[in-house]
């Protein structure tokens, strides 16, 4: 009879990293997570950069980058545009190098940093071809930030961000091999690489100046400064007038720099028109006047995103979506209802005379 002895295999030896971990952190001073800042406020800290092994580089970047990032649905998977509005570089001065430039193994070195939110951005962030000058105003604007705020909702939709983040690299400039058919002489070329790279992202509310009234045409489809109802007992019956709501605009809503609270108290003012039916039932019945018993309102946020430059101001004219356009455009709404107001005393309404009948607006 023959036996045969089965034995587990020994289990692998675990294979040794090939280097140990480095660690680079990025320390704002006086920061936290539901921190806000606006136009001219200051951001300084320290980049702290430890290695567990000597590492060879030729520069220490920091950064204060701003992007925006718009996704689509494509045929068969999502598409990403992407665009850096904004790029501010913190010079290194050569004193904070060691030298050589080779980063000791266990040594931690601590770059400081300082930048300043500005207050607009360079011509060239808008140099595309625009129908109204006043679009590169507003195109040099810093946009606040979209998305990825703590316990708080911007009213904005996944498919577009607004970030702004600083970011500390630590780099390497590489020999690229020349080419087979590099001719004699020509100057060789170099790749860089990023060895280490750190990321803090921030939140940026920026102040912007108040834009005056807007101009509002008919061709203009949100805006409405007046609309017309039918008014009726029932839906069958004839009709007892029309009401007509007509506002002007309202002054700006002001926010405090950090966000939390709104610093102005804007009011819109409504006026109401009743014009009664020119029927001979309600002529001989008399004018039975509108009864108000309450007043709701809603806040409406609007984002329009596209994967290409707007030419002009898509919340005016005839329509964002057009047919024929080579960028692929969209926009996101949604609304807040604000507290409802109850009406206590029936407003008194003021008889006037018009061309087409007795009218009396409130």
């Amino acid at each position: 009879m023959a036996t045969f002895l089965a034995s587990a295999p020994a289990p692998a030896p675990k294979r040794a990293a090939a280097f140990p971990r480095s660690d680079i952190k990025i320390q704002i001073k006086d920061h936290y997570s539901s921190k806000v800042y606006t136009s001219g406020s200051s951001l300084s800290g320290e980049v702290h950069i430890t290695t567990r092994r000597d590492v060879p580089f030729d520069a220490i970047q920091i950064l204060l980058i701003g992007h925006t990032k718009t996704s689509f649905e494509g045929m068969s998977v999502p598409q990403a545009i992407t665009h850096t509005f904004l790029k501010m570089s913190m010079p290194v001065p050569d004193s904070l190098y060691p030298s050589p430039r080779v980063l000791e193994n266990g040594k931690t070195y601590t770059i400081p940093f300082h930048f300043v939110i500005p207050r607009h951005l360079t011509l060239s962030a808008c140099n595309h071809d625009r129908l109204k000058p006043q679009l590169q105003e507003h195109h040099l604007l810093l946009p606040p930030s979209l998305g990825g705020w703590h316990h708080r909702d911007d009213m904005s939709p996944r498919m577009a961000k607004v970030e702004y983040t600083i970011k500390a690299r630590v780099v390497r400039d590489d020999p690229v091999p020349p080419p087979a058919n590099a001719q004699s002489g020509e100057q060789p070329t170099t790749k860089r690489i990023r060895i280490m790279e750190a990321t803090h992202n921030i939140q940026v509310l920026p102040a912007t100046p108040e834009d005056p009234p807007l101009s509002i045409t008919p061709a203009d489809k949100l805006y409405k400064m007046s609309k017309t109802k039918t008014l009726r007992k029932r839906l069958l019956t004839t009709k007892l007038g029309t009401i007509t709501a007509e506002a002007s605009q309202p002054a700006a809503a002001v926010v405090s720099s950090d966000g939390r609270q709104v610093v102005s108290t804007p009011t819109a003012h409504v006026k109401f028109t009743f014009t009664p039916s020119t029927s001979s039932n309600s002529s001989k019945k008399g004018v039975l006047l509108p009864i108000v018993t309450g007043v709701s309102a809603k806040i409406a946020a609007y984002t329009y995103f596209s994967s290409g430059t707007i030419s002009d101001f898509p919340d005016l004219g005839e329509g964002f979506i057009q047919p024929y356009v080579f960028d692929r455009r969209g926009v996101y709404s949604t609304a807040v209802p604000l507290r409802g107001v109850e009406v206590g005393e029936q407003p008194v309404w003021s008889t006037t005379s018009t061309s087409s009948g007795p009218s009396t607006p409130e």
